[in-house]
């Protein structure tokens, strides 16, 4: 633009004009020179912004640079031109890429001009005639504005451009009210933000003019060569390499970036990493989890500034708590970096509350306000007239539970009026019960006159309504969209997670009789909540979801819902034998599954009362069954494995009931699990070496690192054992094997949680593979825990490959308990030598039961037995201590296939492979097993 200008100091109306430049087709092409349709999309903002600056610079120079009644009547001008921009012509002298570009940016642009001109024009003709007061309140003013909208849309509009005025000269505006407004004030409190955040603070206008006559037209020269030596010297401190770059570096290392140790060294630098930290928290490029540091950048900074108290990141906290997502950590770590902040959080929190039209957002920071303002008369009275402005069908509830936190006695008359209201019931009137008794209300007799309405939706119907949907799909990533099944399915899960939270909080939280009762209320949901939104204008893809949760995803849910509600009901019933195995209980449902639906619900019901009370339910159940059987089943299995994420299983009914000290010693359930999960600085020292083996080899060092760091790091064990991409051959650094390893320092540490998973890797994998032989190892090492999840695999399993492939599993763990030999002959005379008869007779070797010997050494009579099949009967009857060599069972077996004993193996190159790696000599076996043994060997 400045080769076109031969002075230095451009005329309003020649900056007006370079404005127009920018949307006439006939200029477009010399003022967008170098950006192409490729680059387009990212040049728009930054076109945008400089088009943004120059527009104000227009403003500013007609302002500063004619006397006041001109300067209005340029004003003026300047607005209508812009608002009344002249159609293009001259389209066709553009190229077909000047075309592309030209209808990305142009409508954008006029859009922005056209909102942009009479905004200027408005304030600053009201920064020139000065008819504002700079002690006035600018948000009670635009609050006013907001009232006069719909009976007087040109005084509001004039009302606003006076705040903006105030806000040339520095007063502060919330940065909330282009979204708490309604178009088109919306539209003008937007323009109003855009001018004020690339406009520097203004003197009186007076003081103004002689600047800009001083600066602008006297010292035009000196200042020029004064910003060049400034660019200069700006430019050499970029130049010099930041010493901190090293520690935001570590930002960007994903989820487990944030340890204790890198907390300190920010803690340690202070202030100065702040205005940093400030930056990534608001970049929102950082916040998708495919982009650099997997989302986790922004949350990190938030947890940082929370842990360094920055009194100055609390409008930044605030604005992210607006702009992202329900389900979004990003907003739970900027709640509680509020709450981490403290006081100083409170004055901008309370203006959200003043003047915010959305309840979801202020019944969200009504907790971060609470805990920052404990003790304080405005937050009392900011949360008293939140709970008085808000309904039942929004964020009542939440505010009530928030004002029995805070501990304020002036509440209980609010709280208890509540109690009389006919629609309080179910949750709500939970939450304002226990609101009473956190600020040590005695509430017998209301709990008595408790009248549970079971009419109509509650948890279930809120979140499959139509909104919810639409909201939670809106916000997954844009690939999503073309897989109607993963989104719908991606929704009932998160549906069930606030479900199961939901139950588990009141059980553990309340009084048996309030649960029983709610979950009376809460089991009409099922019936209630349907899925009938009306799809004809919605856009195709989302139609395509919403029809995919209708016919397959919701009726899936809606079991696995029931299942959620017959096992909490059954709990608080209390009606069932305690000392039942959960698992026979199941049993009995698989049998009658199709004659008595009711029944069978009931049985399940209460195998999953006992499971979350403590009893072990095989985790396997749901393949065992057809729905609805297997949706209620595997409801109960992903409920105990929760429990257990959340060290709350067995789970305690009204754990929480008792004094306010009793309940501060117990861990919140999102604290819990981020304890269970949080890796130390040498946890994941550990867990980036063992990323870098490559090797089949483990080393005894990192057998002893693991357990030297004890269970702390299962967790992070278990993540590598389910990353997909880690199993890859062709995976660097560790070409498929750190899974493998995890699966061994699984057996070394022991942990009873992993048995699930090592069952399953034991079953998925092939009989070669060395996956499955290190989970069969682990499960061994495991002992007892592995062994009654293993015992209830050969009672109750009908997959007969899977027991044949775990066999040696449970002969190792269970060995020395009289339940396993059972169990393993009665395998042994079901399978067939075809199906793995001889795998099962060596593993009665490995449990070193002579009880077997007899069925042995029967089956060597069995003409159908292979060579490789007597051979591992006489293997294992050597090991239960039989006399092979004189038995003459064994010697006629051996004349019929041709066996004869050999000498070990000498000491060949053969010694040299892994005891862990296939034998060389083509049998399939372990080295160790096989020519590694030394002992039977097939000629």
């Amino acid at each position: 633009m400045e080769s076109k200008v031969d002075k230095q100091i451009w005329t309003w109306r020649e900056m007006l004009g370079h404005v127009l430049d920018t949307v006439r087709p006939s200029e477009f092409g010399h003022e967008m020179e170098g950006i192409t349709p490729e680059t387009a999309e990212d040049d728009l903002p930054g076109i945008a912004g400089l088009t943004n600056i120059l527009t104000s610079s227009t403003a500013m120079a007609a302002t500063f640079d004619l006397p006041p009644d001109e300067a209005k009547a340029a004003l003026k001008e300047i607005g209508e031109a812009l608002a009344h921009l002249p159609e293009p012509d001259g389209l066709e002298a553009l190229t077909v890429d000047q075309r592309k570009v030209y209808d990305l940016y142009a409508p954008f642009l006029r859009f922005m001009l056209a909102n942009l001109g009479p905004a200027l024009a408005g304030i600053f003709t009201h920064y020139i005639d000065g008819d504002y007061d700079l002690e006035d309140d600018p948000d009670g003013l635009t609050a006013q504005a907001r009232d006069l909208a719909a009976t007087d849309p040109e005084a509001a509009v004039a009302l606003l451009d006076r705040v903006g005025a105030m806000g040339l000269r520095g007063v502060e505006w919330w940065w909330r009210w282009p979204d708490e407004l309604d178009r088109p004030l919306a539209d003008r409190a937007m323009a109003i933000q855009t001018i004020l955040e690339d406009t520097h603070v203004l003197e009186p206008l007076e003081v103004e003019r002689e600047i800009w006559r001083r600066i602008f037209r006297d010292l035009a020269s000196t200042e020029a060569s004064a910003l060049e030596v400034r660019e200069e010297e700006t430019a050499e401190e970029a130049d010099q390499a930041d010493p901190l770059a090293p520690l935001f570096d570590r930002l960007y290392d994903g989820e487990e970036a944030l340890t204790d140790e890198l907390r300190a060294a920010f803690a340690e630098q202070g202030e100065i990493v702040i205005p940093e930290l400030i930056d990534l928290l608001e970049d929102r490029e950082l916040w998708p989890d495919d982009s650099d540091g997997e989302g986790y950048v922004s949350i990190h900074a938030a947890r940082l500034l929370g842990r360094l108290q920055a009194a100055e990141a609390v409008e930044p906290l605030l604005k992210v708590i607006a702009e992202s997502e329900p389900e979004d950590i990003l907003r739970d770590a900027a709640i509680a970096a509020l709450e981490e902040i403290g006081s100083p959080a409170v004055p901008a929190t309370l203006r959200f509350l003043r003047y915010s039209r959305d309840p979801d957002l202020k019944g969200l920071l009504a907790w971060p306000l609470a805990t920052a303002g404990k003790g304080s008369e405005k937050v009392y009275e900011a949360l008293a007239t939140l709970y008085n402005e808000t309904t039942w069908d929004d964020v009542r509830s939440e505010v009530a539970t928030v004002l029995g936190d805070f501990g304020d006695k002036r509440a209980v008359p609010l709280l208890r009026s509540a109690l009389d209201e006919p629609d309080v019931v179910g949750w709500n009137r939970n939450a304002v019960i226990r609101a009473l008794q956190d600020l040590g209300e005695e509430i017998d007799e209301e709990l008595e006159d408790a009248d549970i309405d079971e009419d109509g939706p509650f948890l279930l119907g809120t979140l499959t309504d139509e909104s919810t949907f639409r909201e939670f799909i809106g916000a997954l990533p844009r690939e999503w969209r073309n897989d109607a099944e993963t989104i719908a399915h991606t929704f009932t899960n998160y549906v069930e997670k606030s479900i199961t939270f939901a139950l588990v909080e009141t059980f553990r939280r309340t009084q048996p009789e309030i649960a029983g009762s709610l979950n009376l209320f809460l089991q009409s949901d099922i019936e209630n909540a349907s899925l009938d939104a009306d799809t004809g204008g919605w856009p195709e893809w989302e139609r395509a979801a919403y029809e995919h949760l209708q016919t397959c995803a919701w009726p899936e849910l809606h079991e696995r819902v029931t299942g959620l509600y017959a096992f909490f009901s059954e709990l608080a019933l209390a009606d069932f034998d305690a000392d039942a195995d959960p698992n026979d209980l199941i049993q009995q449902a698989k049998d009658i599954v199709g004659d008595d639906a009711g029944q069978t619900l009931s049985l399940v019901g209460q195998a999953g009362a006992l499971a979350i009370g403590g009893g072990l339910v095989w985790h396997r159940w749901p393949s065992e069954a057809e729905p609805p059987l297997s949706h209620w089943i595997a409801a109960l299995v992903d409920l105990v494995a929760f429990l257990q994420d959340i060290g709350q299983w067995p789970l305690k009914m009204g754990e929480f009931v008792g004094s306010p000290e009793e309940e501060r010693t117990v861990m919140p359930i999102d604290e819990a699990l981020a304890a269970r999960v949080r890796l130390t600085p040498e946890d994941e020292a550990f867990i980036a070496d063992l990323r870098k083996i490559a090797s089949p080899d483990l080393p005894p060092e990192m057998i002893r690192r693991a357990q030297s760091l004890g269970p702390g790091i299962v967790p992070a064990l278990f993540r590598i054992i389910n990353d997909d991409d880690l199993w890859n051959p062709a995976a660097r650094p560790g070409r498929g094997w750190p899974p493998i390893h995890a699966i061994t320092l699984l057996g070394h540490l022991r942990p009873p949680q992993a048995v699930p998973l090592l069952i399953d890797l034991a079953i998925e994998f092939d009989e070669n593979a060395e996956a499955r032989y290190r989970a069969i190892e682990a499960l061994g090492q495991i002992g007892a825990p592995a062994a009654e999840m293993l015992w209830l695999e050969m009672r109750f399993g009908s997959d007969t490959e899977a027991q044949v492939a775990l066999a040696p599993a449970l002969a190792v763990a269970g060995r020395g308990d009289s339940r396993t030999a059972p169990l393993l002959l009665d395998l042994f005379n079901r399978v067939g030598w075809r199906e793995g008869r001889s795998h099962v007779a060596s593993s009665l070797g490995l449990l070193e039961d002579r009880s077997a010997a007899p069925p042995l050494r029967a089956a060597l009579d069995d003409r159908r037995a292979r060579l490789d099949d007597v051979e591992a009967m006489i293997e294992a009857l050597e090991k239960l201590g039989v006399p092979v060599n004189t038995d003459p069972a064994v010697q006629a077996a051996r004349r019929r296939v041709g066996l004869v004993m050999r000498r070990p193996v000498a000491a060949t190159e053969w010694s040299k492979t892994p005891r862990n790696a296939p034998c060389p000599c083509g049998s399939g076996k372990k080295y160790k097993y096989c020519h590694g043994s030394g002992e039977l060997t097939v000629h």
